[in-house]
């Protein structure tokens, strides 16, 4: 099966409403037909500084939202009393190149590339440094993936081009090196990198987009009590330079795929980059199996970052033209799909209120029981130029799914307290 991304919007870039940084609301607009809503967002970040690239990382859950720009780590917590994100802290002078956060743990890659240190945080009141000093100087670290037990890092140009995939593991709250991945002559392996936990056993997706000419791959490891490979997935119809592998998402039995390089030739007769998202589903015997592919539109770049939680799933299209006419280039766009049972189709187009050329919206995203949060880091001030800006789409992502593959959704993150 495949299904075509679609790009509905009919916003301007005149009057581009512009706030410094906090976190405002900024509304919505309904839907505009045809079945797919296009929602704008309703609140929204904003760097302040030349050439700051907010938006580069984002992560985020209930009660944190966690905010990366090439020069600034900045940290937002959901205040009941106001319904809104409130800047409670962050860090200036390193740029953070990737972050997740994870039930009170937060870890960090901090850059530049190639001299980075790696931070971990177990967030409370305000951010505090538990210390992972065995790991601060791993200035390779580019992809990183956190769960309340474990903790993966992706060093994709690690050794001798061969990259690799270091584990490490929460021993009643403190953190202890585990096992190491590595694929020999292969620097992209580790490139992107996902964890899920189910309580019983720990999943590990690790992304292998490949090198020139090649097809990428995405190796699945399991342990339950130790580490096996269940599976090693490429695209059906592998193309070469696809990217496959390039972003990954775990979710229960769920494994979203990004080939942002992946060419079409339906429904586009010639569709370059339009990029590509892979789904597969784990069956009861420990097997991956293929389920679907959605496909962006020319030049897209679809799949360039995923985000897989509660049966939805958000997809970064950052150099996707929005319009109608004339288009704004590369404004960029997040798309999201919804699954009913084990069947996904998109349900909406996510846009900030005012699109810009070059914002590059979908660059990142992540989901939370509160909705999905995308960053667009080169995104323009009234000012400084790739001040970057971080979008957030409330009533987007249900609280829970009755039935874990039923798709009888309800309880919506608005009810969140």
């Amino acid at each position: 099966m495949v299904l075509r991304a679609e790009n509905r919007t009919q916003l301007g870039t005149a009057g581009r409403k512009l706030f410094g940084p906090v976190l405002v609301l900024i509304g919505t607009v309904p839907a505009l037909g045809g079945g797919i809503e296009t929602i704008l967002a309703d609140r929204q970040y904003v760097g302040t500084t030349l050439d700051e690239h907010v938006g580069r990382a984002v992560s985020a859950d209930s009660e944190l939202l966690a905010v990366g720009g090439l020069d600034r780590q900045d940290y937002l917590r959901w205040d009941s009393a106001t319904s809104d994100w409130v800047l409670t802290g962050g860090f200036s002078g390193s740029s953070l190149l990737a972050l997740d956060f994870h039930d009170g743990w937060m870890v960090t890659v901090r850059g530049p590339l190639g001299a980075a240190f790696v931070d971990l945080y177990s967030w409370f009141e305000t951010p505090t440094p538990t210390g992972l000093q065995p790991i601060a100087s791993a200035g390779d670290v580019e992809a990183i993936a956190a769960t309340s037990t474990a903790l993966a890092l992706g060093r994709p140009s690690a050794f001798s081009n061969s990259g690799r995939v270091t584990v490490w593991n929460n021993n009643h709250g403190t953190w202890e090196p585990g096992d190491t991945f590595q694929l020999l002559n292969s620097e992209a392996f580790g490139f992107a990198v996902d964890l899920a936990s189910d309580g019983s056993s720990t999943t590990l997706a690790i992304g292998i987009p490949g090198g020139t000419g090649e097809s990428g791959r995405v190796q699945v490891w399991r342990r339950a009590p130790t580490w096996n490979l269940e599976a090693t997935l490429t695209a059906p119809g592998a193309q070469a330079d696809n990217d496959f592998g390039a972003a990954v998402a775990l979710d229960g039995p769920w494994l979203a795929i990004g080939a942002p390089r992946h060419d079409t030739s339906f429904p586009d007769p010639i569709g370059v980059n339009a990029g590509a998202v892979y789904l597969y589903r784990r069956d009861s015997a420990g097997t991956w199996n293929f389920q679907t592919v959605l496909v962006g539109v020319d030049g897209d770049q679809f799949g360039s970052a995923v985000a897989l939680k509660l049966a939805t799933l958000a997809v970064g299209a950052p150099l996707a033209d929005v319009g109608p006419h004339p288009e704004v280039l590369n404004a960029g766009r997040v798309d999201l799909f919804r699954r009913q049972g084990g069947l996904w189709g998109q349900i909406a187009v996510l846009q900030g209120p005012e699109p810009g050329p070059f914002d590059h919206l979908g660059t990142s995203v992540t989901i939370s029981p509160r909705g999905v949060v995308a960053g667009a880091p080169e995104f323009d001030g009234p000012v400084d130029d790739n001040v970057g800006i971080v979008y957030t789409w409330s009533n987007t992502v249900p609280l829970f799914v009755d039935g874990f593959e039923s798709g009888n959704l309800f309880a919506w993150s608005s009810s969140v307290p």
